[in-house]
């Protein structure tokens, strides 16, 4: 699918938050001779990435994470161009760009310098560092008390599965094929629910992290059955759920029956 009006929206709304200046000081090492067969392989490989991100359009999360995996190799391509640079004009416009994007993204979080007008970025990033605390918490307390070779499921693939080390079925569809099909195809946000959360019973994984909790994850006191509207039915043949204790309170999460 594509997101928020398409990959040319996804760009403007990176460089509104990035500057992406650091892009053309890449690019600017072919056309150096001399530096154009060190640098052009890899601006070959981000080029057919970026036409990938910019087909399907990107998606809703701001900073643009879809792009962060080429920034290594664009970073690297813009500081070997620098220093290689031996026209001082040349050089000084380079080293500009780069400090433009800086300024931009440094700024970005409260204030969009290309648009002219106040972000909530801050607000959004410190709602994140909350909840990260609590998902490396959960994280954690997985990869120390769960068995390496088990599987979770959970629609939060990022942090905890990093903290955890765990096989990860993601129920947003980013790994697995087959549920970013039944995403793609669902008619209502309802039935695409219904069609995931079979398939993930289905599937068996020894533990499958509570959905309807992914924003409050870590509670005050321990979680009843009766306040899940999921544990119903067949999950609860197949599963049973469990409470533990971690720094800042407790966690639940549904455990495979043996």
């Amino acid at each position: 699918k594509r997101f928020q009006g398409g990959g040319y929206r996804y760009f403007v709304r990176y460089a509104a938050m990035t500057g992406l200046l650091v892009f053309p000081v890449a690019w600017a090492g072919c056309f150096n001779k001399n530096l154009r067969r060190i640098v052009l392989p890899g601006l070959i490989m981000v080029t057919g990435y970026l036409g990938y991100v910019y087909h399907i359009g990107g998606d809703w999360m701001p900073y643009g994470r879809f792009l962060i995996p080429v920034l290594p190799i664009v970073c690297w391509s813009a500081a070997v161009t620098i220093l290689h640079e031996k026209r001082r004009l040349r050089k000084q416009i380079l080293i500009l760009l780069l400090c433009m994007s800086a300024i931009i993204s440094l700024t970005s979080a409260r204030y969009d310098l290309l648009r002219f007008r106040p972000t909530n970025y801050m607000n959004i990033l410190t709602w994140e560092l909350t909840h990260f605390k609590q998902w490396a918490q959960v994280g954690t307390w997985l990869k120390e008390n769960r068995d390496p070779n088990e599987t979770i499921s959970t629609g939060l693939a990022g942090i905890i599965p990093y903290y955890s080390g765990l096989r990860t079925l993601d129920r947003g569809g980013l790994n697995d094929k087959e549920i970013a099909q039944i995403i793609y195809k669902a008619e209502s946000k309802e039935r695409e629910d219904r069609l995931v959360a079979n398939l993930v019973l289905r599937r068996l994984p020894e533990v499958i992290l509570l959905e309807e909790r992914s924003f409050a994850m870590i509670t005050e006191q321990p979680v009843d059955e009766r306040q899940l509207q999921g544990y119903s039915g067949h999950l609860k043949q197949k599963y049973r759920l469990v409470n533990v204790r971690v720094e800042d309170g407790f966690f639940a999460f549904y455990e495979r029956r043996n």
